[in-house]
């Protein structure tokens, strides 16, 4: 076998291994504080980058949030409870949650970037993204605290942010992801919020 067989065999398991979702037939809450243009667009159409560096990214994101996951019931901190939340009004607005806290909280691990993560410790606060996810789950969930564990993939370094629900901010993404809906509904595209969409 030459090196360059033997590293197809290893990307294709990755591939095939990754979790990487081309096309989800829900509206996943983790994606509700993303910009509703990319989001009804992969809903309708499925994602555009399912390159070998997409399943890499998807691969090592679960790969970081077992270990940590692994070590916090170890320690005896954290339990395994993956529920899927959906949201009453609409079956295809879900999430699945990564656990609970011994103490019945919500858990959520994040694993980040250098830049990214630097910026949740200077900050003291969850990015918007996550902080969008969490108000969901605990609005149709029966938390009202959520731990968010974050991970910096190139050191290690971890940073814990807590996060409280807020009904108003719950509203708020509640009434973003039925507009999502209603743009899936009709099949066409709402307005960017990124800046950086190209159709």
């Amino acid at each position: 076998m030459d090196p360059t067989t033997f590293q197809k065999q290893i990307d294709d398991h990755l591939i095939e291994h990754s979790r990487l979702d081309a096309k989800r037939d829900y509206l996943g809450m983790s994606a509700i504080g993303k910009c509703p243009r990319q989001v009804v667009r992969e809903y309708l159409h499925g994602k555009t980058d399912l390159s070998l560096h997409s399943h890499q990214m998807a691969y090592a994101g679960y790969l970081f949030e077992d270990d940590v996951m692994n070590r916090l019931v170890e320690m005896g901190t954290a339990r395994r409870n993956q529920v899927e939340v959906i949201a009453p009004f609409d079956s295809r607005l879900k999430g699945h949650v990564d656990g609970e806290t011994v103490w019945g909280d919500l858990l959520e691990i994040k694993s980040l970037k250098v830049a990214k993560f630097e910026k949740v410790k200077s900050s003291h606060l969850s990015l918007m993204d996550h902080f969008a996810q969490v108000q969901l789950y605990m609005k149709y969930g029966s938390w009202k605290t959520t731990w968010i564990v974050y991970v910096c993939r190139e050191t290690l370094e971890h940073n814990v942010i807590k996060v409280n629900y807020l009904h108003t901010q719950a509203i708020k993404y509640e009434l973003k992801a039925q507009r999502m809906l209603a743009h899936i509904d009709s099949g066409m595209l709402p307005e960017c919020e990124c800046r950086y969409c190209r159709d």
